[in-house]
């Protein structure tokens, strides 16, 4: 097993005001695949406090209002999948400063994808939506990442993350995007444009041949929205 250092590099956006925090986390794997960058959204570490676990009940009671009419996993009842996501140590090393900030809770958590050995999990909170991105040890893409957005953000264009292996390809990309978006590509570095095919929850796992340069989708009221 090799013992990679990654780096997630995330625009922090605070509730209040913004900042700029990078967050680091280890993980053992089988090769040198870089864990995903992510989009703009909360920073999940404070370099300066003690990086607790977060506690698998704590944070909100439910999920917002809001937060269930635009994403339909978190509308979903409780699966073993979601309780597996639940008590994930990735999972809680990943969310303890969100927990502590937005209250963000682990047991409302609900897999929003799982095929190939991409887990994308959902996790709502009182002010703040959390995506955490687990994979299988087993998989050459072995890693977790997290990002967290404010849930006006969160449910106006979803979540994406993206990362390559030390070599610059491929390039993996993975999403969950609001109910309703459709007419979903990706244009590559490369100028290479590909649909997207989301499940019933809005989320993906691709790979592409080089990095993403652009996302666009439809939203439910016709309108298109550009990521990345």
């Amino acid at each position: 097993m090799t013992r990679l250092r990654v780096v997630l590099c995330i625009a922090a956006l605070a509730v209040t005001a913004a900042a700029v925090s990078v967050v680091v986390s280890d993980f053992s794997a089988k090769s040198s695949q870089a864990s995903p960058a992510t989009a703009p959204g909360l920073g999940l570490a404070n370099p300066n406090e003690p990086q607790r676990a977060a506690a698998p009940d704590g944070g909100a009671s439910s999920a917002t209002v809001a937060e269930k009419s635009a994403f339909a996993a978190l509308r979903q009842t409780s699966t073993s999948a979601d309780a597996e996501a639940t008590s994930d140590a990735r999972t809680l090393k990943i969310l303890a400063t969100a927990q502590r900030n937005w209250h963000v809770n682990p047991s409302l958590a609900r897999v929003a994808y799982d095929a190939g050995g991409v887990r994308l999990v959902l996790v709502p909170g009182s002010q703040a939506v959390c995506l955490v991105s687990l994979t299988s040890p087993d998989q050459s893409t072995d890693g977790s990442s997290g990002s967290c957005r404010p849930i006006d953000q969160a449910i106006g264009s979803g979540f994406l993350s993206w990362g390559t292996a030390s070599n610059g390809s491929p390039w993996s990309l993975r999403g969950v995007l609001p109910d309703g978006a459709q007419n979903v590509t990706a244009t590559e570095a490369s100028g290479k444009v590909s649909p997207i095919a989301v499940n019933q929850n809005g989320a993906f796992a691709i790979m592409l041949e080089s990095a993403p340069k652009v996302v666009t989708f439809t939203d439910k009221d016709g309108r298109l929205h550009s990521l990345l």
